[in-house]
């Protein structure tokens, strides 16, 4: 099934979420990470700030230097990350799913 097409302003945040979450799975800080990016540290400000989409190359500079397949930050897709960072995202969404889960049911007896 195909999925939706966001909007650039709903994508750009998206991948600056994730692209903020991988940064932090590989322990790396801001600077770190645009170093081997080959960019500023107020360029990837923009990014996770969700004020500008993460450009390829620059991702792909991170990816390769990391061993990395960059469909996370782009597609929300980790199945093609190593197994370690993907079991994270797996248990932190299924911990997201379930609180929204909780919160349904309260909102509705509201």
């Amino acid at each position: 099934m195909p999925q939706p097409i966001l909007p650039q302003s709903e994508f750009q945040i998206d991948a600056g979420r994730r692209l903020r979450r991988l940064i932090d799975l590989l322990g790396l800080s801001q600077v770190e990470a645009g170093e081997i990016m080959g960019v500023s540290k107020h360029v990837i400000r923009n990014w996770l700030a969700g004020d500008n989409p993460p450009q390829p190359y620059p991702m792909y500079r991170l990816c390769r230097a990391k061993g990395l397949d960059f469909n996370y930050v782009f597609l929300g897709d980790w199945s093609s990350l190593p197994g370690r960072y993907a079991q994270v995202l797996e248990k932190e969404a299924l911990a997201n799913l379930e609180a929204a889960e909780d919160v349904e049911p309260q909102q509705a007896e509201s």
